[in-house]
């Protein structure tokens, strides 16, 4: 089964869902609200341009392709500023802390670099989450709590396949377990396993920030590929009931062979910035903040770490990660 217009509506239902709750990337909100408006969704009659973009993914259509993934940029938010003069004030009668932030200059100490681009390609990667991200979230720990797939999400392409209510994402389009949720997991559990390492109740728990995470991966989605391969294959083996198992690995190859090139070129555009602001960073393949595909990914690149440090601690360590 080739990707089609109603799968592809589907990636873009969990695509608007996602957005809903991103509360800091807002210019990928007005990117949803501008192709809406320009393909005038909300009319009766209209060209249904899911069709449209599935088949130009499916086709390979490289001038189709070309254009929405040279439409990539990025957007730089600050991530700290310089403390003002007017903060934290010490004089002779003692240090004031005030949350009054009004000053005339805003200094940036920190910046972050999101990717911006049409929503074809949010669209392109919302649906490689959806093939290729099962796979990867099924190769984790349950330590790992951050970032992981509804099971829903895990579930919604082998079902589309079969014919299991496809293209129903009603009640089931979030692609991520919510995050509050699964901070409170990880910290109630983390507590309760270090009362139950704890003989007279004291005891002490660290948490661990890794330092500008996406900026220091060097992500291989070649690495991916043969992952796609062998986890599909064995698939197929074990359900050779199933006749579209072949489709799946094919879409899920293709995807992942765009997902490259819309890296590719993030990287291009991105670089010259990364030079001033993360010198140390701009020669590696970082992961792309604002695609749904790089949180899959930060979770998969730390799977051998956690093995490794869960092995040869005798405590149990949970994981946070954050951007």
């Amino acid at each position: 089964m080739k990707i089609d217009g109603k799968l592809t509506e589907s990636a873009y239902i969990y695509l608007k869902n996602h957005v809903y709750y991103e509360n800091l990337n807002l210019f990928m909100r007005e990117r949803i609200s501008s192709f809406e408006k320009k393909n005038k969704l909300l009319d009766e009659g209209r060209e249904n341009i899911f069709e449209k973009i599935a088949k130009i993914i499916s086709d390979n259509n490289t001038d189709e392709l070309d254009k929405w993934i040279n439409s990539i940029s990025f957007r730089v938010i600050p991530k700290s500023f310089k403390a003002s003069s007017q903060e934290n004030k010490t004089n002779e009668e003692g240090r004031f802390i005030s949350n009054d932030k009004r000053t005339d200059t805003h200094n940036p100490e920190k910046l972050n670099y999101f990717i911006d681009a049409s929503a074809e390609v949010y669209i392109i990667d919302m649906l490689w989450s959806l093939y290729v991200g099962p796979i990867l979230d099924g190769m984790l720990t349950e330590d790992c709590y951050g970032n992981r797939l509804r099971n829903h999400a895990k579930e919604f392409i082998k079902k589309y396949v079969e014919g299991n209510n496809a293209g129903d994402v009603s009640g089931h389009n979030n692609l991520f377990i919510r995050y509050i949720d699964q901070y409170n997991k990880w910290r109630n559990n983390a507590i309760n396993r270090a009362r139950l390492l704890s003989e007279d109740n004291s005891f002490g728990i660290i948490s661990l920030d890794l330092k500008e995470f996406f900026y220091n991966i060097d992500i291989d989605l070649d690495k991916v590929e043969r992952i796609i391969v062998k986890k599909c294959s064995q698939d197929i083996i074990d359900n050779a009931d199933i006749i579209d198992n072949a489709d799946i690995i094919d879409n899920a190859l293709k995807l992942n062979n765009l997902l490259k090139r819309i890296f590719k070129k993030y990287y291009a555009v991105v670089n010259k910035g990364l030079s001033v602001t993360h010198n140390k960073c701009k020669d590696k393949k970082i992961l792309p903040i604002g695609l749904t595909s790089s949180s899959i990914l930060s979770n998969w690149y730390m799977i051998d770490f956690d093995k490794k440090n869960t092995g040869k601690i005798k405590t149990y360590l949970l994981w946070k990660i954050c951007r």
